[in-house]
């Protein structure tokens, strides 16, 4: 009863303050109230999901992982202590949250939504499917590509409990990881009005807590920490490619004629993202399959593909000089965010 107190007068501080700044969003924090409500209200405590005999050893296995995950995120990266991913929630297929992008189709730019006390943020989550349909399409006729998609993961920052979903579960040891330590990385450390920044600082955390975390449980010669690293090094590479194949399409659109028609703009974007796709091959990736299906053929990938590996991937170089000038230290890293930012 406590909690659902507390979650009501949560729901009632945001609405009220969306009231005070904007109308139209109301109805909107009611829903994702409500969606996270539902979530919350209907997991289970981890401890006693071990102890259901009715669960399958494969899941209490990864729920246990995830326990150790949490623990090591918090000792030894000093990350903040707080209640997500102490419970578990098995979702039904239209209670998965959708994540809403749009940027405009020659230009880098992105669509930006504000709320109340986070700030501006490049994209939107909808647990209301139709909702999230119908605003893309809204964005869609206005020009700007989009892209809808679900998402594995998200942080409340701490205003709620959020669970382990079964979705998470069918990630392997390292991907495991390094998901969790950047959804609590999300809850330590948020820079109003920097989505940006707060992804690629949390990539970052999650990529160097999760080989931490799997040299110390596993070993590091373990096949764990081994098939991590090479599949890193496989999205570092590719990850590259997709910021300089925006590059590219960025000198493109800058070459544009100023009355040139969409028609035209259309086919030479398009003729260009397909060379993007042929040049895959010749990438030094150990599965380069596998990133042939991320950047998609059928259709072609959009602005919002590739700004999305700049919304989590472009600052990884800066943010490692400063952690090798930090002593490769976490909480001094992030400390030093904080500071600059407060």
């Amino acid at each position: 009863m406590i909690r659902k107190i507390v979650i009501a007068c949560l729901i009632s501080i945001l609405a009220g303050t969306a009231i005070f700044n904007s109308f139209p969003i109301v109805p909107y924090l009611l829903e994702q109230a409500r969606g996270q409500a539902k979530m919350i209200f209907g997991a289970r405590n981890i401890e006693a999901v071990l102890e259901d005999p009715a669960i399958p050893d494969s899941i209490k296995v990864k729920l246990k992982l995830i326990q150790e995950i949490r623990t090591f995120s918090i000792d030894e990266l000093g990350l903040n202590a707080n209640k997500n991913y102490t419970s578990y929630y098995a979702p039904k297929a239209n209670d998965n949250l959708l994540l809403l992008t749009a940027t405009k189709p020659y230009s880098f730019e992105n669509y930006e939504w504000s709320f109340p006390i986070i700030g501006k943020v490049s994209y939107k989550g909808f647990f209301n499917h139709e909702r999230a349909q119908t605003e893309m399409k809204e964005l869609a006729a206005m020009d700007y590509d989009t892209d809808l998609g679900r998402v594995a993961a998200w942080s409340t920052l701490g205003w709620f409990k959020d669970p382990v979903t079964s979705g998470m579960l069918k990630r392997q040891e390292g991907q495991l990881a390094d998901l969790i330590i950047h959804e609590i990385s999300h809850g330590t450390i948020y820079i109003k009005d920097q989505t940006e920044l707060n992804e690629n600082i949390a990539s970052f955390i999650g990529v160097e807590g999760a080989r931490k975390f799997l040299k110390k449980k596993f070993g590091a010669d373990s096949k764990e920490l081994e098939s991590y690293v090479s599949r890193q090094k496989d999205e570092k590479i590719f990850s590259e490619f997709v910021l300089d194949c925006m590059k590219r399409l960025e000198t493109l659109y800058k070459s544009f004629p100023k009355d040139a028609e969409d028609s035209y703009k259309s086919i030479q974007k398009y003729i260009l993202i397909s060379q993007f796709y042929n040049e895959i091959s010749n990438l030094p990736l150990t599965d380069p399959d596998r990133a042939k299906r991320i950047f998609g053929k059928d259709p072609y990938p959009n602005n919002t593909f590739f700004m999305s590996f700049k919304r989590y991937q472009f600052q990884q170089d800066e943010i490692l000089e400063k952690f090798n000038e930090l002593d490769k230290n976490i909480e001094k890293l992030i400390k030093y965010y904080k500071e600059l930012y407060k």
